[in-house]
């Protein structure tokens, strides 16, 4: 919603839409902003499947990233 924001403000700067249709879009960003803040405290407060499933989060492992230099001189080049 931040980006979509950024971008209208953006518009009307460079005066591409009207002020008031950007109060317009301006106050929906900022209604819509509360009701997905209070429907996200809602989920929180259910905590629904902790009977089932414990208080543990579910995450993916981490992602290995190879970050050593292939373009360097010392690094051995594939054989072709």
């Amino acid at each position: 919603m931040l980006e979509t924001q950024a971008h209208f403000t953006n518009a009307l700067v460079l005066n591409y839409i009207p002020q008031a249709y950007f109060d317009q879009v301006y106050k929906l960003i900022k209604q819509t902003e509360i009701a997905l803040n209070g429907f996200m405290t809602y989920i929180r407060r259910q905590q629904a499947g902790k009977a089932e499933f414990g208080n543990h989060i579910i995450r993916d492992d981490s992602a290995f990233y190879d970050t050593t230099d292939s373009t360097s001189p010392d690094s051995e080049s594939p054989s072709v």
